[in-house]
């Protein structure tokens, strides 16, 4: 839980939409995986 914002908001995004807006911020280290495999 976020101890800066304790009301546990959730926003619903497409994948594409936030993968765009992480591709404008190079400064950014984030690694997004569309397709990940699921362990058994």
């Amino acid at each position: 839980m976020s101890k800066v914002n304790s009301r546990k908001e959730y926003f619903k995004a497409p994948f594409s939409v936030i993968k765009n807006i992480l591709e404008e911020h190079d400064e950014l280290a984030v690694e997004l995986t569309e397709n990940v495999d699921a362990f058994e």
